[in-house]
């Protein structure tokens, strides 16, 4: 919601997109994310710039390992940081800078290597599907329904999270639900 309200013409573009496929009578359905590929590359963008957990569940070294000149004993404990991978100016062109757009190709939804925010490989989280699916029909639901504003014209909404343990999340802001 943060950056749907830090970036009004990206919200605009969700809802234009959400209201042509979806339109406002019914709700959506998971089968919608085919057709909603600049809503997708949103959330994706969204995941990737704002990363909720930037370390991955830590990983055990079963036998010393070489990567880029340093050596990595056996039994280490490794804790991947998925922050870095998502934050990489060899992965992403301009990292810090917020655009949905780096996920399409030719208007279509293309996955990222090294986009990570559920982790990588046989650990991956096995919320993943559920979360996903959740998030979607979150998102697309409130867009359909509202306008997210600022709750005040001049508020500030930073963008840099606060380590909450183990997790990040957005510092405290206003906004409103305006109905459509």
């Amino acid at each position: 919601m943060l950056y749907m309200i830090k970036y009004p013409d990206v919200q605009k573009k969700c809802r234009d997109q959400i209201l042509e496929v979806v339109g406002e009578d019914r709700d959506p359905v998971g089968k919608d994310k085919d057709n909603l590929p600049y809503v997708m590359a949103t959330l994706k963008e969204v995941q990737r710039i704002a990363t909720i957990a930037p370390l991955a569940v830590p990983h055990l070294a079963v036998e010393d390992i070489e990567i880029d000149g340093m050596t990595i004993p056996k039994n280490a404990i490794i804790f991947p940081s998925l922050m870095s991978v998502h934050h990489d100016p060899s992965l992403w062109e301009e990292p810090d800078v917020f655009r949905p757009e780096r996920f399409l190709n030719n208007d279509k939804f293309v996955k990222k290597e090294g986009f990570s925010a559920f982790s990588m490989g046989p650990r991956i989280c096995l919320g993943q599907q559920l979360a996903e699916s959740e998030l979607f029909l979150i998102f697309v639901s409130i867009l359909q329904r509202f306008d997210l504003s600022k709750a005040e014209e001049n508020d500030e909404l930073p963008v840099d999270g606060i380590m909450t343990g183990i997790t990040q999340q957005p510092k405290n802001f206003k906004m409103c639900f305006l109905p459509r």
